[in-house]
């Protein structure tokens, strides 16, 4: 998939195609389009809030996570700190 990206992303045959393309920081992807993308950072506050409405909705409607209501504030904190706005 990251060569088909790269080569629609510089191909002369493709110069009227433009690409949004979201991922988490690999360096791969980075190595790959370093030079021809320019880096937009999806973490910031409103990103965070959307996640944190998502996660604590999920947790308390999850059946499976009622029995892991003890710990639902730490679950809910580490999900939404480890997905870095994705």
């Amino acid at each position: 998939m990251l060569s088909v990206l790269t080569t629609l992303a510089t191909d002369e045959r493709f110069h009227k195609v433009r690409l949004l393309i979201t991922s988490r920081l690999y360096h791969d992807i980075e190595r790959a389009f370093s030079g021809i993308s320019a880096n937009i950072s999806m973490s910031n506050y409103l990103v965070a809030q959307d996640i944190s409405t998502v996660v604590h909705e999920w947790i308390i409607t999850s059946a499976p996570m009622k029995m892991w209501s003890h710990l639902s504030p730490l679950i809910e904190e580490q999900l939404c700190w480890k997905a870095g706005g994705m």
